[in-house]
């Protein structure tokens, strides 16, 4: 079980570590973090949390197995390793069930109460305990892991510069859909063969202006139903009718003559006439009559 809530992947939705090459940074990846800054760290976290521990009268059976359970956890090598006693055991089983690194945030097995002789009034050190935990322990790693994310240049930082560049390229490249008529001059202010160069933090300035714009651009449409105008250049086709089929115009049929009938051509025109019939084989055709001839005077 881890608890994640309040990572930085939360807020901007990136998870790359700032001390590795892990992209997904989770609570328990953020307490085995290889980086040698942080490993110098938890052992200096790990010395001074006991030494706090004593001034806080803390039983150091109590506090020996605590540290030593964080050490073996975070991957941080001790000079010494103690036996517990069978409470102790019982109270690490149980601890291990719920997590040690849920230890880590303080959240401790109920357990531990047993552990405590009644004299040292249990109540009490477990509270003194889990403070112990959580100032001594986890909030300074959270703190040198901060400084290392905001102080130096790592692989968090440029990819959290190449989302901004990509997120300023696409407002720029829908200006006239994603902004308002009245908005689209923040567009033309930005040069963007000049984002290289940019700093990460006016790069950010210009992303929140430009989604306070978007964000009243889509209220004020919400509220008016407004449409752009590439909605009416641009018409949808309306879809056919499932029932409905596609009209095809009939094909005309050029005119056929009967096929008795031939063309003739007369005095440079076409005429039809019927063909000559054929005659039986025993018939004789009788010869045609001569011509009139034209008298001329």
């Amino acid at each position: 079980m881890q608890n994640n809530a309040w990572m930085a992947s939360r807020h901007t939705g990136i998870n790359q570590c700032p001390g590795c090459t892990c992209t997904d940074e989770t609570v328990d990846h953020f307490l085995k973090c290889p980086h040698p800054k942080l490993l110098e760290q938890r052992k200096i976290v790990l010395t001074q949390m006991k030494t706090k521990g004593i001034k806080l009268r803390i039983p150091k059976d109590i506090l020996n197995a605590i540290i030593q359970t964080l050490a073996i956890h975070t991957g941080t090598s001790l000079l010494y390793y103690h036996n517990h006693s069978p409470e102790i055991t019982n109270a690490l089983k149980q601890q291990y069930q719920i997590g040690p690194g849920m230890m880590a945030q303080g959240y401790l097995s109920r357990h531990w109460l047993h552990a405590i002789h009644s004299s040292r009034n249990p109540p009490r050190v477990m509270t003194r305990l889990q403070r112990l935990i959580w100032m001594e322990f986890f909030e300074p790693l959270w703190k040198n892991r901060n400084n290392l994310l905001h102080q130096t240049v790592n692989l968090y930082t440029q990819e959290d510069d190449d989302k901004l560049t990509q997120i300023i390229s696409e407002y720029c490249a829908h200006r006239h859909t994603l902004l308002s008529h009245t908005d689209v001059h923040l567009a033309d202010n930005i040069d963007i063969t000049n984002l290289g160069t940019m700093p990460t933090e006016q790069k950010r300035e210009w992303v929140r202006h430009f989604d306070m714009a978007k964000d009243s651009y889509d209220k004020e449409r919400q509220r008016t139903k407004q449409k752009t105008i590439l909605e009416f250049m641009t018409p949808k086709p309306k879809p056919l009718r499932p029932d409905t089929k596609k009209y095809k115009a009939p094909q005309r049929k050029s005119p056929r003559h009967p096929k008795n009938l031939r063309l003739t051509r007369q005095h440079n025109q076409y005429s039809l006439r019927h063909p000559p019939q054929k005659l039986a084989p025993h018939t004789i055709t009788p010869p045609r009559p001569p011509k009139p001839r034209r008298l001329t005077t």
